[in-house]
């Protein structure tokens, strides 16, 4: 029976698995008293124990909502994995690398964009079009998937998965390894608007750290590429916004 459930387990399966039980044994291995390890152990556990009860359960003739479930699962895992990395940061390296950061920003622009930008961008306009495109960026997977999903086949929606998961675990083993807050703090009543109080709201729900390399960044270019793959329209009514949130 075990045997039979591990044949059915599909490529983004795998992936998911093998970032569940990896980044568990790596806690395990470096931080065993870490303070997070409970957390860390019983949602494992339970993400991949949930894991393989889907892909036991459902089957091509099992109702829309089994299969939309068993296709769309990495979704929530990708909504608690990202928080959950500011609490591991630090097993690797105990102190945060931002000033390594901020030198490499200085060694290559001569100065720090975090702090010059907003300035060269302050009109009303820019601040609200810029705050509005980082918001997009939690639109793209929904929409493009949805409509992968839906209007072409399952199969490449599975790929389009695998894709999207293989990126966004790379990036949150990046953060696990090389913990940077980034300048989010330092927008503290610097930003005012629709927009900006709609992004500190979401900022409030992030632990520190999950800021070096963007994953925002890479998540949504990875999106448009295969959005251009597969609806090309989609992806030219992406691009003014991708490019705008990098």
């Amino acid at each position: 029976m075990a045997w039979k459930t591990f044949k059915k387990l599909n490529i983004v399966d795998v992936t998911a698995l093998t970032y569940l039980l990896g980044t568990l044994f790596l806690v395990l291995l470096v931080a065993p008293s870490h303070g997070a390890f409970l957390q860390v152990a019983l949602t494992h556990l339970t993400f991949s124990a949930a894991i393989f009860v889907l892909a036991s359960l459902v089957s091509p003739t099992s109702n829309p909502v089994l299969r939309f479930a068993r296709y769309w699962y990495p979704v929530v895992l990708f909504a608690y994995l990202y928080p959950e990395t500011g609490l591991i940061n630090q097993m690797f390296i105990d102190h945060w690398l931002d000033p390594w950061v901020i030198g490499l920003d200085r060694a290559i622009f001569g100065v720090e964009p975090a702090t010059v930008l907003p300035e060269v961008f302050r009109s009303r306009f820019f601040v609200e079009y810029f705050h509005a495109t980082y918001f997009a960026y939690y639109l793209y997977l929904p929409v493009i998937g949805g409509l992968i999903y839906f209007l072409r086949d399952e199969d490449r929606f599975r790929r389009f998965m695998f894709t999207v998961s293989f990126a966004f675990f790379c990036y949150y083993l990046c953060f696990i390894i090389v913990p940077i807050v980034g300048p989010v703090a330092c927008r503290d009543g610097f930003f005012t608007g629709f927009w900006p109080s709609v992004m500190d709201n979401v900022y409030a729900l992030d632990n520190p750290g999950a800021a070096f390399p963007s994953s925002h960044v890479g998540i949504a270019i990875v999106v448009l590429i295969l959005a251009f793959r597969s609806f090309r329209l989609a992806g030219l009514v992406m691009l003014p916004f991708v490019v705008s949130l990098a």
